[in-house]
């Protein structure tokens, strides 16, 4: 193999492809990065068997072939050329020659035999939706996804589309998140469970410009279309609690809010928290007034801020970054919150419409 590219287009995408490959790996192969001459240039790709990111590079291929190459290495390698240009050749051995400017690397590579293939999604309708949207839904739902091992398919947010709409949904048996938004999609009902994971890697893809992105997704494997580059991540097997049944539709109080001054409030109330114990912070909503109280071993401290509320006086506790978590991904300067009882779950949604929908467990307190 031997061509000749742009060296940082060359290090943009290694960095990129990299994202996907897992220092936890007992096969060797994917540790690097997957170097291919193709028609359309060079191509670059890095898999370890749950997701896997591949793109191609314009390159003046001189030879075909393809190698694979550690993907620290040749990343630290291209991150400290100087000149604007590198070529790459190799040999029988996989020995890599890498010329840059007064720069010269030998390095040793590894054969392409071992590498697996990616795999091919077979979806019949491709999904297409603004990328900045996309990454607003998985900000606004990755929060609350389970971290618990037992329950595979909480470890990952379920997209629902029906009727031109996209619903992305994530818990974890404390709080649940949801955010939908209308799409132009003509395709069969579906769902799917996509690992967290991967969608914090193709979140680091979007751009905050108008460009789109493609979804793909089949039984196994969803294919990712975004800003030059394809991602493939495996999907996640399993039953997915029937939400619907969760969600409460009578409220004794509705409070509006604001969002970032109650952060602000519960941020300080963490000072003393202590995780150890799960410290609750008690809330007291009265007289257009919420006031805040933590007592831990640490200490204790109280403060207060004007609230508009209407309905029931109610006192109710609360894990404080399960609270922050879904105030934080919350868009909008005000937040309503809708309370039943201190034993019952409060629902955050915005003022106007339904765009997300937050549900948060209670803390019930020892006195």
């Amino acid at each position: 193999m031997k061509f000749t590219c742009n060296t940082e287009a060359l290090y943009e995408a290694c960095i990129n492809v990299s994202r996907a490959i897992s220092n936890k790996t007992n096969i060797p192969v994917l540790e690097g990065v997957l170097f291919k001459t193709t028609e359309q240039g060079l191509s670059l790709t890095g898999y370890d068997l749950d997701l896997g990111i591949f793109t191609t590079i314009e390159a003046m291929i001189i030879e075909d072939g393809e190698i694979v190459l550690e993907a620290k290495i040749i990343s630290e390698i291209l991150r400290c050329l100087e000149d604007d240009k590198v070529s790459f050749e190799t040999d029988s051995r996989n020995v890599c020659r890498i010329t840059s400017g007064v720069s010269v690397y030998n390095i040793n590579g590894m054969g392409t035999e071992e590498y697996p293939e990616l795999p091919y999604t077979y979806g019949e309708n491709d999904i297409i939706l603004n990328q900045k949207v996309f990454g607003d839904m998985i900000r606004q739902t990755v929060f609350a996804v389970s971290l618990d091992d037992a329950r595979v398919a909480h470890r990952g947010v379920k997209f629902e589309i029906s009727h031109g709409d996209i619903k992305a949904i994530a818990l974890d048996g404390y709080r649940f998140a949801m955010r939908h938004e209308m799409i132009d999609y003509k395709g069969e009902d579906i769902s799917f469970i996509v690992p967290a994971k991967s969608l914090n890697e193709i979140t680091k893809f979007v751009t905050d410009d108008d460009g789109m992105i493609s979804l793909s997704p089949d039984e196994k494997y969803m294919r990712v279309g975004i800003n030059g580059y394809n991602i493939v991540s495996r999907l996640l097997d399993g039953d997915f609690m029937d939400y619907k049944r969760i969600i409460p539709t009578d409220f004794e109080t509705e409070v509006h809010i604001k969002s970032s001054l109650l952060l602000d409030k519960l941020q300080s109330m963490a000072i003393l928290a202590d995780d150890r114990i799960k410290s609750p912070v008690r809330c007291t909503f009265k007289d257009d007034e919420l006031f805040f109280n933590i007592n831990s071993k640490n200490g204790e401290a109280d403060t207060k801020m004007d609230v508009e509320m209407t309905g029931a006086e109610i006192e109710i506790g609360f894990n404080i970054r399960y609270l922050s978590d879904a105030v934080r991904a919350s868009d909008g300067d005000k937040i309503k919150m809708c309370l039943s009882s201190p034993i019952k779950p409060v629902v955050i949604k915005p003022l106007e419409g339904d765009s997300y929908f937050y549900l948060v467990l209670p803390v019930r307190f020892r006195n």
